[in-house]
This record gives C-alpha cells, sequence and structure tokens, in this order.
C-alpha cells in the first residue's frame, strides 16, 4: 500500500511539473514573414497574422505625400474610325522627377464596332524603378480540368491594411491588370466595373504607402498618392 501510494505521489509530481513548464505559444506553425513582427494573443504567443502600420488613405508627417492640382483622368484616344481607343497616364510617387507607375487602358467603341472587337477594354499598371504594387490571385477554370491563377491589382476600401500583406507585384516594364475583359472563361479583376474611391497598395525598398483613385464609368482618375519616407 505504501509503494502504491509512493508511486501515486511520484505521478501526480511529474505531471504537475510538466504542466507548470508547458510553453503556451508552443506549436503555432506559419509560413507568413512579417517585417513588423506578428499580433500578440492574450498570453503574449505570437499568431499568425502581422502586425499592419500603413493603411489605404492614411498619411501624416513621415510619409511623402502629393495630391494633383487636378486629378489625373486618362485620356482615350480613338483611332480614325472611332473603333478602338488606347490611353495612358503615369505618376511620380517619391517627387524624384521620374514616373513610377504608369496606367494603360485600351477598348472599343461598343456602339460602332459591329464586329468582334480586337482588343477589349482594359486596365493595366506597370511598376518601375523597383516600386511594387499589392495584388491578389484569382482561380480560374476552364474545360477537360483546366485550371489557372490569374493575378490582379488589389482593390482596397479607405483604412484597409497595406504594409502586413505579402503579394507584391514588382516586374519591371511589364504589366499587371486591373481588369480586363476577355472572350474566355479569365475572370476580369474585381475592379471591373467599379465605381467610386478606392486604393492601390504600392512598396519600395520596405516603404509602403498608397494610390487613391476614383473609379467613374469602370475607368480610373488618379487623385492623390503618398509614400513613406
Amino acid at each position: 500500500m505504501k509503494q502504491i501510494f509512493t508511486l501515486a505521489f511520484i505521478s501526480l509530481w511529474l505531471f504537475s511539473c510538466d504542466t507548470e513548464n508547458e510553453d503556451p505559444c508552443e506549436g503555432v506553425l506559419c509560413t507568413l514573414y512579417c517585417e513588423n513582427g506578428y499580433v500578440l494573443d492574450e498570453n503574449s504567443c505570437e499568431m499568425c497574422e502581422c502586425i499592419v502600420s500603413v493603411f489605404a488613405g492614411v498619411y501624416d508627417d513621415t510619409f511623402i505625400y502629393y495630391e494633383l492640382p487636378l486629378p489625373l483622368e486618362i485620356e482615350m484616344v480613338w483611332d480614325i474610325e472611332n473603333l478602338y481607343f488606347s490611353g495612358e497616364g503615369s505618376i511620380d510617387i517619391d517627387l524624384d522627377g521620374n514616373n513610377d507607375i504608369k496606367f494603360d487602358i485600351g477598348g472599343y467603341n461598343e456602339e460602332n464596332l459591329n464586329e468582334y472587337p480586337l482588343i477589349f477594354n482594359h486596365c493595366t499598371v506597370t511598376t518601375l524603378n523597383n516600386f511594387e504594387v499589392l495584388y491578389y490571385t484569382e482561380t480560374f477554370y476552364g474545360g477537360m480540368g483546366f485550371v489557372a491563377n490569374l493575378d490582379v491589382v488589389s482593390r482596397l476600401d479607405f483604412n484597409e491594411g497595406i504594409d502586413g500583406s505579402t503579394n507584391w507585384y514588382s516586374g519591371s516594364n511589364s504589366f499587371i491588370r486591373m481588369f480586363y475583359e476577355n472572350p474566355a472563361s479569365m475572370p476580369y479583376g474585381n475592379w471591373y466595373g467599379a465605381n467610386g474611391i478606392f486604393y492601390i497598395g504600392i512598396k519600395k525598398n520596405n516603404k509602403y504607402g498608397w494610390i487613391k483613385l476614383e473609379m467613374f464609368d469602370g475607368w480610373p482618375t488618379i487623385i492623390s498618392y503618398a509614400i513613406q519616407n
């Protein structure tokens, strides 16, 4: 009987020690890389969620901020038959005299064109001088089990977090879609047909910022932009 009591006491003591030494944060796995660190839970354990300090449309004196004297509406330049148009507009984010982000638009005249269009309505963004834009990925499906991914510029609302994200497009001198009509099963992108004020997240050398746009009749007008100084 004495031996049984001794063994029970030792087992209870070992269990108590294991409980006291247990790490409440043990076993938390995360593949996110967060430059600003991770959000902590009530036990001061890191969660798989990045700390955000830059928000769309928000700035202070630590940012370079520029509001265009006149909002930049990209002009549609029509061909001689008034069937197809194109246009472009560029902005200098860090005010160093070099254009950093270029917007290209194009499309067709739905009223005058009596044939299948050769160019579909679209708007794309080209990044220059090591600038990057925030994007999301849409998965779409075709016939015979075909599956593919399409990267699209993220459409942000006011006060939406920017620097906690990990998807950044940096293809210099090549474009990423804001939206693009197409005859296939590819998604157009969530900028398509949008109306109102929205933002694009931008980044350069771990400095974050945003571009403020007004979408009117489905096309962008650039209002202002800001980036950490």
